[in-house]
């Protein structure tokens, strides 16, 4: 759903969403991760709508659970966790053109279950239990950028600094 800043008619931009996981906005168009649970095997997808509503564009179909997402520029990027990424080995940061296309890696061996991400126009950040990591948006190099006193729940960034929220 969405509504005007000053208030205002709610609209409907998307109907029948599985289990959305997270949402962020760019430019024209809002997205998000969904899946099915939290279950062995249970697949997700990355969506686009326009922020006026319409057709859903499914940007990546049968990704293990998709958790978090940012988008920078034209690319979509999101982790893959849920509560068995850890144990079962494939939590990931992945990437897929803002108009889909085929899925990319962007960053392997993230093991927190449930991973904060964000994004710029120079990088994306993860949140990857105590560490925060420093991606390019290019998926060819990483850098631990800050250690935490605790697990990172949060992170945002507006392209100048970037501020996380520790668990408890």
């Amino acid at each position: 759903h969405a509504v005007p800043l000053a208030g205002g008619e709610v609209s409907t931009l998307a109907d029948g969403p599985g289990a959305p996981t997270d949402l962020c906005v760019s430019g024209d168009d809002v997205f998000w991760t969904e899946y099915g649970g939290d279950a062995h095997g249970i697949l997700g997808t990355v969506n686009r709508v326009s922020r006026s509503g319409g057709d859903v564009t499914v940007l990546a179909d049968g990704v293990r659970p998709p958790v978090a997402v940012a988008v920078a520029g034209d690319i979509v990027h999101w982790c893959e966790g849920g509560p068995l990424a850890q144990i079962e080995g494939y939590g990931r940061v992945a990437h897929v053109a803002r108009e889909g296309g085929e899925v990319m890696l962007t960053l392997a061996g993230v093991s927190q279950a449930m991973p904060p991400l964000a994004a710029d126009s120079e990088a994306v950040y993860v949140g990857d239990r105590w560490t925060l990591k420093r991606l390019s948006l290019d998926a060819t190099s990483s850098q631990d950028l800050a250690s935490a006193g605790f697990g990172i729940v949060f992170v945002a960034t507006n392209g100048s600094v970037v501020a996380w929220v520790e668990g408890d």
